[in-house]
This record gives structure tokens, C-alpha cells and sequence, in this order.
């Protein structure tokens, strides 16, 4: 993707009826690394219930970030590590229904968790984009979706780890 204007839309029914769900991902960032906003996926009823990540918060810590939000505050993650630019990167997005939790994982690395209260249903999933900001100042993902896969399962610690393996 070119970073101005190119992106992909998925039909945002592929959640209806899941309960937990894991985002995996392959991508290259191409950056740059002083980037920030760019969207990598936002699955979303519109800009204010949504979850989406980002290789670059626009806040502190100007990491990653992986948010969730329903018509409200976000619950979200900063990534602990700089998601790199020009290279492979592995990432898992784990929305833990059961368990009320966030995890976020980089090149199978746990980034970080968060406590999370809202399911899929409750977010009255309608969108589903690579690529696309959910606000429109924001920058697109500019790089390389390698492999990009959805799972009606919250992946475990030892699965990311396998995954990465892959």
C-alpha cells in the first residue's frame, strides 16, 4: 500500500457471531518511523467503536498501539518495543472476550494487556479495513501486508509463540 490513498475492505460480517478474536499479521512497515497514525486494520462501527492498531501512537509513548473502544474511552495498549520499519514483522491483536483482556504481541513478544469489558456484539461491527485511517487526518498504512489472518479464538501465550515460529 502505497500510504495516500490505497487500502482493502473486507465485509465487516465476517465477526458476526464470533466471541473472542485474534488479529495475525505479517507485515513490512515501510514508515516512516516518525509516522504516526497510520492504521494497519480497524474493525469498527464507525470512529467511535472500533478496535485497530497502529504501528505508531501519536501520544507517549509513540509506540504501537492497539485500541478498543465503544462509544467511549479507549482500553487500549502501547507497545513496549518500536515496531520496525523496512523489515518483517510478526503481530498477534488478541481481543479476550471471556477474560475481559487486550494482549498485543510483536514478533511474539508480549507487548502488554489490558483490561477490556466490551465484546465484537457490543461493538455493532460494520467495517472492516487495511489500510484505512478511521479518521480521516490520519495517514494510511504505507508497506506490505505479507500474510493477514482472523481467528474466532483468543490465541495463548505458547500459540503466539508457536505462530511466530511458522
Amino acid at each position: 500500500l502505497d500510504g495516500v490513498n490505497d487500502w482493502a475492505e473486507l465485509p465487516g460480517t465476517l465477526f458476526d457471531g464470533l466471541h473472542n478474536v485474534t488479529i495475525e499479521a505479517w507485515v513490512e512497515w515501510d514508515g516512516p518511523a516518525t509516522s504516526s497514525w497510520q492504521t494497519l486494520f480497524a474493525v469498527s462501527k464507525d470512529n467511535s467503536s472500533y478496535f485497530s492498531f497502529s504501528p505508531r501512537a501519536g501520544t507517549s509513548p509513540r509506540k504501537s498501539r492497539f485500541a478498543v473502544a465503544q462509544s467511549g474511552p479507549e482500553k487500549k495498549i502501547n507497545g513496549q518495543d518500536e515496531f520496525p520499519v523496512g523489515t518483517m514483522a510478526h503481530l498477534v491483536s488478541v481481543l479476550d472476550v471471556t477474560n475481559q483482556q487486550l494482549r498485543l504481541y510483536l514478533n511474539g513478544q508480549l507487548q502488554g494487556t489490558a483490561v477490556c469489558p466490551y465484546s465484537l456484539e457490543s461493538l455493532g461491527v460494520q467495517n472492516f479495513w487495511l489500510g484505512r485511517p478511521l479518521y480521516a487526518q490520519f495517514p494510511y498504512f504505507k508497506g506490505r501486508y505479507l500474510e493477514f489472518r482472523v481467528y474466532d479464538d483468543a490465541f495463548s501465550d505458547d500459540q503466539v509463540s508457536r505462530s511466530t515460529k511458522f
